[in-house]
């Protein structure tokens, strides 16, 4: 058995999820396993959901916490709820929620978890053939792309598709052969990565939307359905302070995309690991770019406060998209000038994140009156990123 305590950092009752590394637990938190653990908050069940890949940081615990908790304020010594999880004794009942499908190519499903017995695992000798990852939770739908040099060149690491209620969210037209071939978002186009002080360059850039993304894991449950994706190495070249030697690393950006049940957004969190030839890694700061291509057959207003950095959106009388985060967010440039040899594109949005080790991030998208974006994204960087729910040993 294990004991959490559920502290809600506003100042009013709040429900919601909890997102807690299963590295946080050490030891205690061994015994959990995908489908194997019942949870309780007040003596009521609560959904749970745990997360486990072959990369020992992909674990994490997952908590819907419902009925609302009542507030705690700044003082995270106060306890708002607290939730005691027990084993199974046998596997838990699978229960709708969001559902993943790995493909390779367009046509060929490689897996999925609606059609999986129990917790949804994918055979490791299967992760190299998956081109696609599509997620789903009630009408929200995700296509997002590892990336085919070969037939779809400029593509990887983005949503290529993102529909709410079948309607596409990333092109107006409701002809979907007519959709624009460029459209997408959520790309990371390139990657910045601090030097040392001592280098004469401040910093390395490196292009990641020619390459290919490799699928690292992939899991779904009644909370949510995600991925984590790794995208192409690439060399990190500096000199050893103390020999004067030239040294490598091999540096690769890792993405978890994740939707969540009976919610409307897109969460993603990145981090930046680098390897020396011994196996010894580490992590690097950097800076990430992004670029979307959204057609709304009109242009597109920035709504960003100068004194605001966490979030932003752009909108037109068709549609919107919005971004939150906690790393600072750079000037927004719509259209981005270019971004495709020298074309000026209406349709292009583009923006540069502040130097960090790890960002967590919100996409929000919408078709028509997107007036309702700046409160929404608002409201989700407070209570998604600012001030989420958090959890802590008993």
């Amino acid at each position: 058995m294990l004991k959490l305590l559920i502290h809600n950092p506003s100042d009013r009752p709040r429900r919601g999820y909890v997102t807690l590394p299963l590295s946080a637990l050490g030891e205690r938190g061994d015994w959990l396993q995908p489908g194997r653990v019942i949870a309780r908050c007040g003596g009521e069940s609560i959904q749970c959901q745990v997360e486990r890949g072959a990369v020992p940081e992909l674990g994490t615990l997952l908590l819907a916490i419902d009925p609302p908790v009542p507030p705690g304020g700044d003082d995270d010594s106060v306890a708002s709820a607290e939730v005691v999880l027990e084993p199974a004794a046998d596997a838990v009942a699978p229960s709708e929620g969001p559902a993943a499908q790995l493909w390779a190519g367009d046509h060929v499903r490689v897996a999925d978890s609606e059609a999986a017995e129990g917790p949804f695992l994918v055979p490791a000798a299967d992760l190299p053939r998956v081109t696609r990852v599509h997620l789903a939770s009630g009408s929200l739908h995700l296509d997002f792309a590892l990336g085919d040099p070969q037939t779809k060149p400029g593509l990887a690491g983005a949503a290529l598709s993102v529909t709410v209620d079948a309607r596409e969210q990333l092109d107006v037209s409701d002809d979907w052969e007519h959709h624009h071939p460029r459209k997408r978002c959520m790309q990371i186009d390139l990657v910045r990565v601090s030097r040392p002080g001592w280098e004469p360059q401040p910093e390395a850039v490196q292009q990641l939307s020619a390459g290919r993304y490799e699928l690292v894991a992939c899991s779904a449950g009644p909370i949510r359905a995600s991925a984590v994706v790794a995208s192409p190495a690439f060399s990190y070249a500096f000199t050893d302070p103390f020999t004067g030697a030239a040294r490598e690393l091999t540096s690769r950006l890792y993405r978890r995309i994740a939707i969540h049940a009976g919610e409307s957004y897109i969460w993603e969190e990145a981090w930046l690991h680098a390897r020396a030839p011994e196996g010894s890694s580490v992590a690097l700061f950097f800076q990430t770019r992004y670029v979307s291509y959204l057609e709304h057959q009109s242009p597109l207003r920035v709504i960003q406060y100068p004194d605001v950095h966490g979030w932003f959106a752009v909108a037109s009388p068709l549609g919107g998209y919005a971004f939150a985060t906690d790393a600072a967010i750079g000037p927004v440039s719509t259209p981005h000038p270019g971004l495709y040899e020298g074309e000026t594109d209406q349709a292009t949005v583009a923006w540069l994140l502040g130097v960090c080790d790890r960002y967590r991030a919100v996409h929000l998208l919408a078709r028509g009156s997107a007036n309702w974006l700046g409160h929404e994204v608002g409201r989700a960087w407070y209570e998604l990123i600012f001030r989420p729910l958090q959890a802590r040993l008993a």
